[in-house]
């Protein structure tokens, strides 16, 4: 994590040196000029140049917190609180885009987790200095203070895409209120959200009945199903690869609509979809390229041997004469697909329109 530490006074700057060490490599010191051109001229031993962590700053505060804010993940402030909150007001955005923000006193004794605690990181770094320093960490998060597990958290270092949205936040309200929350799961991530979310249940995904019974709820799942209303989400595992073959320069929206009718006959969600993969003999063809930007995800590619290796070793794949002819292998979806999800299985075989041909295979490790 890129961190600016920033402080005001000589007592201050003291602290930030320490810190500074703590997060070597990753940290830079701000502090106004004058205090710099103070603090070097009363001690020569202090090198700053050649330190090369501590920069001077001319600007008002409030202007050059907008620089810090663009420009670093992490703020570290060693200041009264009240000035931190007036200068930082005007850049606040949501917890999902601005930066940990931790505001220590000069002398470290407390360390205040003040802004993006859970998915920015403040929390964490909140208490890492306040442990270096022998301090105290200053967490106000409810799940936090009530040792309930982080589902914001959680659902990001799993690389879950939460759905819809603005649910969530009702989803982390029911649970901090007491009352009943219900977690299903398909696996393989049953096991591992167990570990991850301590005091909550995870059934497997066979279990899952509706909403009776449960006020709230999270669905771990890339099947599409009714979600019921209020407080209940899904989080999209990102395990899905769709295998693709198409015939030279086919437009993108060809593309895309094939990948749309096989998601709908597979009954499975287009935002669980990990990567694309080809034959590497199409992985330039330019409509492939963009609807892999378009869906933000990778574009994998394999060789001829890697394909022919999986007709050999797979029984049941969908054979094409055509295909056997023209390209020297029987297809290239279906095998691609298994390849891109490490031979996890296939769970939409080759559907074929309009000069595109697609499978779905679903990951089933972790």
């Amino acid at each position: 994590m890129k961190l600016a530490i920033i402080t005001l006074t000589k007592q201050g700057l003291k602290t930030a040196r320490r810190i500074a060490f703590l997060y070597k490599g990753e940290a830079h010191i701000y502090t106004p000029l004058a205090l710099l051109e103070e603090v070097s001229s009363r001690d020569a031993s202090l090198k700053f140049e050649e330190e090369g962590v501590i920069f001077p700053f001319k600007r008002p505060l409030k202007d050059f917190c907008g620089q810090l804010w663009k420009s670093y993940q992490g703020l570290i402030f060693i200041m009264a609180t009240g000035i931190v909150v007036r200068c930082l007001a005007p850049y606040l955005q949501d917890k999902k885009k601005d930066p940990a923000v931790v505001v220590l006193d000069e002398k470290g004794e407390y360390a205040i987790s003040l802004l993006s605690g859970h998915l920015g990181g403040a929390n964490r770094l909140a208490r890492e200095i306040a442990h270096f320093l022998g301090g105290k960490a200053v967490i106000t998060t409810s799940s936090d203070i009530q040792g309930l597990p982080a589902l914001d958290v959680v659902a990001q270092e799993l690389g879950f895409k939460v759905t819809p949205e603005e649910r969530f936040a009702q989803v982390m309200g029911a649970l901090v209120n007491g009352k009943k929350v219900g977690v299903w799961a398909e696996e393989p991530w049953q096991e591992r959200l167990e570990r991850e979310l301590k005091g909550l249940k995870v059934e497997p995904w066979s279990k899952y009945r509706g909403p009776e019974g449960w006020e709230a709820g999270i669905l771990v799942t890339s099947r599409r199903d009714k979600l019921p209303p209020g407080p209940w989400v899904f989080w999209r595992p990102q395990e899905l690869v769709a295998g693709v073959g198409c015939r030279k320069r086919i437009d993108y929206k060809s593309i895309l609509r094939a990948l749309g009718v096989a998601f709908k006959t597979a009954g499975r969600s287009l935002l669980s979809l990990k990567a694309l993969a080809t034959w590497e003999f199409k992985a330039k063809e330019e409509g492939l390229v963009i609807v892999a930007q378009r869906l933000n995800v990778p574009l994998l590619s394999f060789s001829k041997d890697e394909l022919l290796k999986v007709w050999e070793e797979t029984p049941g794949l969908s054979y094409s004469p055509l295909a056997q002819e023209k390209l020297g292998l029987g297809g290239v979806c279906e095998p691609a697909a298994l390849l891109g999800a490490r031979k996890g299985e296939l769970i939409c075989k080759k559907i074929a329109l309009n000069g595109v041909t697609v499978a779905l295979a679903r990951a089933t490790y972790l």
